[in-house]
């Protein structure tokens, strides 16, 4: 029997994974060994997903449509609660199996309501994807198993693309900075994502083979309605010892001009995740020398960035690459990430040398 499938990519149906479906949970595998991502139809009774998410998207775009004044005194102090950049906003909420956690400031009743249903749906799907991942014989005979340690906790982000750009006929080979794209390619550092809502076109996974860039679903359009993305992190790729790939992605501009984009994922996070976002902006962390050339090893193809003069700390560069990148600052919380080599000026060798060897890694 023929499998359906969006921009000649197959689509994995939950449904029959759910019901232990073992050639549908090879072809699961054979996704994640070739790239690290997949297409995935989600269940839509009746449409009634269809229907919970348009209700979502209204919802979140009332929030999203009030002025920008109004808006700030939800900004919060940490990763969590309300955020904004220049060509983003966001809302992120830690979430278990008990419900999302408490964040301050609060937000508005019918964003809460959203955020209660959202924690129970991707509760429900990401368990069912997560325990047939741990039980996929290359995960559960990992020997590795001590190199990552995962968290309880999951990561709920929902994200507004303002999208005041519109993309190229020919959108970049890789695009090194929001001038090019609104988010760099990357892969992530926990086990893996389920995004279950993008509204416009502008999500883009790599195909490593070919090393073409596919569209991914656009939700709002009859026949994608219910149809998700998962793509691994780098937790997973370390786990199987890199038989199962991290899934690269990206987020292009729009071929629509001014056409803004709602997207919701969450991704089930490693410890060092959910510790790096939870640190307060006004907290100490690392000193980044200045002048370092930094290489950040989730991002294929990008550039290396120099330390500002005088030194950054580490939370302070990262909230800079989401800005010039659009990568946010839990997306770069990797083991390698921030891969320190030192091509320094002879002046400021001599000062280093006590602190600082060839190779240093902050995060």
């Amino acid at each position: 029997m023929a499998h359906s499938s969006l921009n000649d990519r197959t689509i994995v149906e939950f449904t029959k994974l759910l019901l232990g479906d073992l050639e549908e949970v090879k072809r699961l595998q054979n996704e994640f060994e070739s790239n690290g991502w997949c297409f995935m139809r989600l269940p839509d009774d009746n449409g009634q997903l269809t229907k919970k998410l348009h209700e979502t998207q209204m919802n979140l775009e009332t929030f999203f449509s009030q002025e920008r004044s109004e808006k700030s005194k939800y900004c919060s102090s940490n990763g969590f609660g309300y955020s904004r950049v220049d060509h983003k906003e966001s809302i992120r909420v830690l979430m278990d199996q008990y419900g999302f956690q408490k964040y301050d400031p609060p937000l508005t009743d019918n964003v809460d309501r959203t955020l209660r249903y959202l924690t129970i749906l991707l509760d429900n799907l990401t368990s069912v994807i997560r325990s047939i991942i741990s039980k996929m014989p290359i995960m559960a005979q990992s020997f590795t198993k001590t190199a990552v340690s995962m968290s309880h906790l999951r990561m709920l982000d929902i994200a507004h693309y303002f999208n005041e750009r519109t993309g190229a006929a020919e959108p970049p080979e890789v695009g090194v900075n929001t001038d090019e794209v609104n988010c760099v390619p990357h892969f992530d550092p926990g086990l893996f994502s389920l995004s279950i809502l993008s509204t416009c076109d502008g999500l883009q996974l790599k195909d490593r083979a070919s090393h073409q860039w596919i569209d991914g679903p656009v939700n709002v359009e009859h026949n994608q309605h219910s149809i998700g993305v998962v793509w691994l992190g780098e937790a997973a790729s370390i786990l199987t010892e890199n038989h199962f790939k991290a899934g690269i992605h990206r987020v292009v501009y729009p071929r629509t001009p001014h056409q803004s984009r709602i997207a919701i994922w969450l991704e089930v996070c490693t410890e060092s995740q959910i510790e790096l976002s939870l640190k307060q902006e006004n907290e100490e962390d690392s000193l980044i020398p200045g002048g370092t050339i930094i290489q950040m090893d989730n991002q294929p193809g990008s550039l290396p960035v120099r330390a500002r003069f005088g030194g950054e700390r580490v939370r302070r560069f990262l909230r800079r690459m989401e800005r010039e990148r659009g990568l946010s600052l839990s997306k770069s919380a990797t083991t390698k990430v921030l891969r320190l080599r030192h091509k320094r000026k002879r002046q400021l060798e001599e000062e280093q040398k006590k602190s600082t060897n060839n190779t240093e890694e902050v995060v």
